[in-house]
């Protein structure tokens, strides 16, 4: 399976402080082991996060960011992006 290969690992999950996703060098699994399976060259991975540990008001508060707002030109990776980052959440 897909998740067998080499570079696929656990997420840390916190339990407590600000809630935050990030992601380091992430893959789209399925896109990533199609491109191998055809010879279409490599994927490249991408980090991505949202709610910045660094944002702090200035009441010395936490305040993520509650909206991303993702453009770009047709063909850009927009849906694969989206896609990536749910199959990396759920998975």
């Amino acid at each position: 399976s897909v998740s067998s290969q080499p570079g696929y690992i656990w997420p840390t999950i916190l339990t407590s402080g600000p809630s935050v996703l990030h992601i380091k060098a992430g893959r789209h699994p399925m896109l990533e082991h199609s491109l191998s399976q055809r010879g279409d060259g490599m994927y490249i991975p991408n980090d991505l996060s949202l709610g910045d540990l660094n944002r702090i008001t200035s009441s010395n508060t936490y305040n993520p960011a509650k909206l991303l707002l993702l453009s770009g030109p047709n063909m850009g990776g927009k849906s694969t992006l989206l896609r990536q980052t749910c199959l990396i959440a759920v998975l």
